[in-house]
């Protein structure tokens, strides 16, 4: 039985009016999302008990897998996206083809280094049919929640090293993936999750419930419907997702304090795609996008990668984007020239078309420059007086000339209130108690300096201009870690258990033939003999078979 929908549960609908907290229903159709209830059975192993998450390409469930006794997340995705050629299916082969190598070696060894590495691919795949078409599943250990919500929960403790840990292990993932020779292409938070710890393995089903909170069923007008107008292409009701977050002090102790990247899907080898990546995008939102991707000219490769990173370490130190997006790439362009002087030439045509296709070119904005008439167009880039008065600014309201170092000194700074306080800084002000205000900083000043210029080093218009992940690895600011032995995570985790598998990834993994050869070629990058000594999951993988 590949999929059941008898669901025991009586619902109890909750009316929504937008998208904002579940699926589009409309795209449950033929080619569209496999409708899913709580309590049906996937692959006669998976039982769905609550939902993780959704998108445009996939649904996520959080299920209990009755043969291994563990908990599981299964992205379902589309019939549509579920072909040869799909992006989880083409990652896989992107991974195969990085390592190319027949070495024998023990995959239960090798799927724990991947892990340790913090890259988290599906353990395995398999396919469930029903009324929408066939669906590609992938099995993917249970993680936590985003590295920004970890990094939220470190500042409002002031916990200034564990923030730096975070940021070591994200420079460390990419790292892993370059040595590989792939990029990842849409290096950004929502794709960089914290593990859980193998406690939630323990859990009943009952306890999970209650930890993840009791799902919240969806319906409205529309799904009222169903029977009548769509029939069996419909789910009844749609779930709430549901998540596990630092500032729940029950779900922190399942949570560790390490990462794991997910989502290659867009993933590539800057030396066998060619003229595929050049002058082209691979779809990163702006704000976590290089000026090659943005405008669609240069070459992707790994300079790429470097500066999504960047702005993905700025994110987890401040809680903010490095370059406001509020309402675009046309209000992220003062910061980025702010920061990185006037916007090079071989990308004003990019900026000109999108000022184009967007309307804007009749616009006046203040920080272009003085009003234009009709006929004429909006400067392509802030000139150099421009940039400089904008510096003044910044050197006048926090002291530093460095714009880089000046929004990360507003984004860490807190108030602090005191009875009797002397010398109060630029912030000081009466508190609620009668005493003086005064700030202080969620990490050192020197601290802060050195961010900025790490950041600096690693912002640059030109791919060729920017610092390297070497570089970064060996910069200052992250003194006091280095990478260690590649059998090593190269960090400092206080979850042992965490650490040595992902989420139960060891004698209960259970992988398919496919995803078993995929490992095995890796494994020859990882460097592993074909003689590596057995463990129970290389045994266990050899009595398993999967669908693909």
């Amino acid at each position: 039985m590949e999929h059941n929908q008898q669901s025991t549960q009586e619902p109890e609908y909750t009316y929504f009016a937008g998208l904002d907290v579940a699926e589009d229903p409309n795209l449950y159709r033929p080619g569209g999302f496999h409708p899913v209830l709580l309590g049906d059975v996937l692959d006669d192993r998976f039982r769905v008990v609550h939902k993780l998450g959704c998108g445009g390409q996939a649904t996520v469930w959080l299920c209990r897998d009755i043969i291994r006794n563990n908990w599981r997340a299964i992205k379902i995705h589309t019939a549509n996206a579920s072909h040869d050629d799909c992006a989880d299916l083409a990652a896989a082969r992107l991974f195969t083809a990085a390592a190319d190598t027949d070495t024998e070696t023990d995959t239960g060894r090798l799927a724990e280094q991947l892990w340790r590495r913090h890259l988290a691919v599906p353990l395995e795949h398999f396919r469930v049919h029903g009324p929408n078409g066939s669906h590609l599943c992938s099995v993917l250990p249970v993680l936590g929640p985003s590295v920004d919500n970890a990094a939220d929960h470190f500042r409002a403790v002031r916990a200034p090293h564990a923030i730096k840990d975070l940021c070591f292990q994200l420079v460390e993932a990419m790292h892993s993936l370059h040595r590989m020779g792939l990029c990842h292409g849409d290096f950004r938070p929502g794709n960089i999750l914290l593990r859980t710890t193998d406690d939630i393995d323990r859990l009943s089903e009952d306890a999970l419930v209650e930890l993840f909170g009791e799902p919240v069923l969806l319906a409205d007008e529309y799904m009222e419907e169903f029977d009548e107008t769509l029939g069996p292409h419909v789910p009844k009701y749609l779930v709430q997702p549901a998540g596990l977050y630092m500032d729940d002090e029950r779900a922190r102790r399942y949570i560790s304090t390490t990462i794991a990247v997910i989502d290659f899907g867009v993933s590539f080898s800057p030396e066998t795609s060619g003229d595929n990546i050049k002058n082209a995008s691979t779809g990163i939102p702006v704000a976590y996008g290089a000026p090659e991707d943005i405008f669609a000219k240069g070459q992707l490769g790994f300079p790429s990668d470097v500066w999504s990173l960047a702005a993905t370490l700025f994110v987890a130190v401040s809680g903010a984007l490095p370059f406001s997006d509020f309402f675009g790439l046309k209000t992220m362009m003062p910061w980025l020239e702010s920061y990185l002087g006037p916007l090079p030439a071989v990308y004003r045509p990019g900026w000109e078309r999108y000022l184009d296709a967007t309307n804007t070119v009749r616009h006046a904005f203040e920080d272009y420059g003085t009003r234009v008439r009709d006929d004429e167009r909006i400067p392509v880039s802030r000139t150099n007086e421009s940039v400089d008065k904008t510096r003044e600014r910044r050197v006048k309201e926090w002291g530093t000339e460095d714009t880089l170092e000046a929004i990360l000194r507003r984004e860490l700074r807190f108030p602090v209130e005191t009875a009797n306080t002397s010398g109060a800084d630029e912030g000081e002000g009466e508190g609620e108690d009668g005493g003086d205000v005064v700030h202080d900083y969620c990490m050192s000043l020197d601290d802060i300096a050195q961010l900025a210029d790490l950041l600096r080093r690693m912002f640059a218009w030109m791919p060729q201009d920017r610092a390297t992940l070497d570089e970064v690895l060996a910069h200052p600011w992250f003194e006091g870690h280095r990478i260690t032995a590649d059998t090593t995570d190269g960090h400092d985790d206080s979850d042992a258990d965490s650490a040595a598998s992902p989420n139960g990834w060891g004698a209960s993994l259970g992988l398919s033939g496919v995803t078993t050869r995929i490992l095995r070629r890796v494994a020859g990058f990882l460097g592993y003999a074909s003689d590596a000594d057995e463990s129970e999951l290389g045994s266990e993988v050899q009595q398993t078979t999967h669908r693909t």
